[in-house]
């Protein structure tokens, strides 16, 4: 299975508007109900990560008029043009499930491990990164 990882540093004053557009484009995808998961999470410092986990080669969610507004916001907000990487995942639990009776996401009840098919560095730093950020450690 493969991720698109978007990667999206946006302008100080423009954070709180692009999370409540995302929260309304959540409502117009659970709408349309795509086969595809898709997620947008905020970081402390501003950046955004969307991940789109969608068959193979395709993204459903360009057919999504508000997805294709967001998308083009999150440039137009944007401090830096945003970045984008196919990522492979090797190990999830729960994370990626989707279920064709449900546009609701699953909870998350175990750790992710993603790896980029660029680079085997990468990995090993997600590895030590997903091992200090576990909260079983703490």
């Amino acid at each position: 299975m493969s991720l698109v990882i978007v990667t999206a540093r946006v302008h100080a004053d423009n954070v709180d508007a692009v999370a409540v557009e995302a929260r309304r484009t959540f409502a117009a995808i659970a709408a349309a109900a795509p086969d595809a998961g898709y997620a947008v999470c905020k970081g402390p410092d501003g950046t955004f990560v969307a991940i789109l986990d969608a068959p193979e080669g395709s993204n459903p969610l360009l057919a999504i008029p508000a997805f294709v507004d967001f998308q083009d916001g999150i440039s137009a907000w944007g401090a830096e043009p945003p970045t984008s990487e196919l990522w492979e995942v090797v190990g999830s639990y729960r994370l990626f499930e989707r279920t064709a009776d449900s546009a609701e996401p699953e909870r998350l009840t175990g750790s992710l491990s993603l790896e980029r098919r660029t680079s085997n560095s990468s990995a090993a730093a997600n590895r030590r990164t997903n091992q200090e950020h576990d909260p079983r450690r703490a």
